[in-house]
């Protein structure tokens, strides 16, 4: 039991390491930032803890923000080069996936 437990928590770190390197620590963090809304709407989906008004205005509040601050201009260039949009994707949804595991 613990063996599943500690590899289930490795997929998740790896999700974070392979994510931050499809991506850049910018979005990695934005993604962390909604992690709480993500763990309180998925608790209302699977019937553990109800969801209140206050707790989908959060959610749509961090969700909102993370888009701006995606859909806006950079103030510094990226230094890295040039990542495909579908392995930036593919970042972002590790990173996703990543938090919903933690």
């Amino acid at each position: 039991r613990f063996a599943l437990l500690g590899a289930l928590l490795a997929a998740f770190q790896l999700c974070f390491a392979v994510g931050i390197a499809l991506t850049d620590a910018t979005t990695a963090a934005l993604f962390q930032c909604i992690e709480p809304s993500t763990a309180a709407v998925l608790a209302a989906l699977l019937g553990i803890e109800p969801l209140s008004a206050a707790k989908v205005l959060s959610a749509l509040l961090a969700g909102g923000g993370v888009l701006l601050l995606q859909a806006g201009p950079r103030s510094q260039p990226d230094p890295s080069p040039a990542r495909p949009s579908g392995s930036r994707l593919a970042g972002m949804s590790l990173l996703f996936l990543q938090g919903v595991g933690i």
